[in-house]
C-alpha cells in the first residue's frame, strides 16, 4: 500500500541475492558446492553479485529521495510518492543495473592456476577493468554517498527547524512555514 514498501522489498531481494552468491562462493572454496569455479557459473555468479550490489546502492538512494520529499514537501508527498511511481523507479533501476553490468560475461572467466581452475578476471581485460573500476567507484560509491549524506543532512535540518518552531510557537506556525505552508494557508483562506 505504501511506495516505500516497494523500495524496501526490492532492497531485501537485492541484498538476499548478493548474500546468496557469497554463500555459494564460500561453499565453493570450502569444497562443499564446487560450481563457482566452472565456466558459465563463474560469469553468472559474478554478474548476479555486481547487479545486486549496484541495485542495492541505488535503491537506498531512491528510498532516501522519497524520505526527503516526505519531510521537505509533506503536502505534495501523496502526489509525488505513489506506488505506481515506486514500481516504475524500481523497474528502471533494475533494467539499468542488469544492462550496465553485462560486460561481466566477457571479462570474467576460468583461469588455471597450477592446475586449479579459479573464477577470475581474464588478464587481457586488466586495463579495461581499471577504467570500469574508476567509473564504478564514482557511480556506486561517491555519487550515492554524496546524495545520501546531502539529503539526510537536509532532512535532519528540517526536522530540527520544525522542532524549534513547534517548541517556540503553535502548531499552525510550524505547519504554515515554507512552500507547503503557504499552500496550506491558501487552502485555509479559500475554505474560510
Amino acid at each position: 500500500m505504501r511506495s516505500s514498501s516497494y523500495y524496501l522489498a526490492a532492497l531485501a531481494i537485492a541484498d538476499f541475492g548478493f548474500l546468496s552468491v557469497l554463500l555459494v562462493v564460500h561453499f565453493s572454496f570450502k569444497g562443499i558446492l564446487e560450481i563457482y569455479n566452472r565456466e558459465g557459473w563463474c560469469q553468472t555468479f559474478v554478474y548476479i553479485s555486481t547487479v545486486c550490489s549496484t541495485l542495492s546502492v541505488w535503491l537506498i538512494v531512491a528510498f532516501t529521495v522519497e524520505r526527503f520529499i516526505a519531510v521537505q514537501y509533506p503536502l505534495q508527498r501523496p502526489h509525488i510518492c505513489t506506488v505506481s511511481r515506486a514500481k516504475i523507479i524500481v523497474s528502471i533501476l533494475c533494467v539499468i543495473a542488469l544492462a550496465s553490468q553485462s560486460y561481466i560475461f566477457w571479462i570474467a572467466g576460468i583461469i588455471n592456476y597450477h592446475g586449479d581452475p579459479e573464477c577470475e578476471m581474464i588478464p587481457d581485460y586488466h586495463d579495461f577493468m581499471k577504467v570500469i573500476n574508476f567509473i564504478d567507484t564514482i557511480v556506486t560509491l561517491i555519487g550515492p554517498v554524496i546524495l545520501i549524506v546531502t539529503m539526510n543532512t537536509m532532512i535532519a535540518r528540517n526536522l530540527l527547524l520544525f522542532r524549534r518552531r513547534f517548541q517556540n510557537g503553535s502548531l499552525d506556525e510550524c505547519l504554515c512555514s515554507g512552500q507547503d505552508g503557504m499552500e496550506l494557508q491558501r487552502s485555509q483562506t479559500q475554505v474560510g
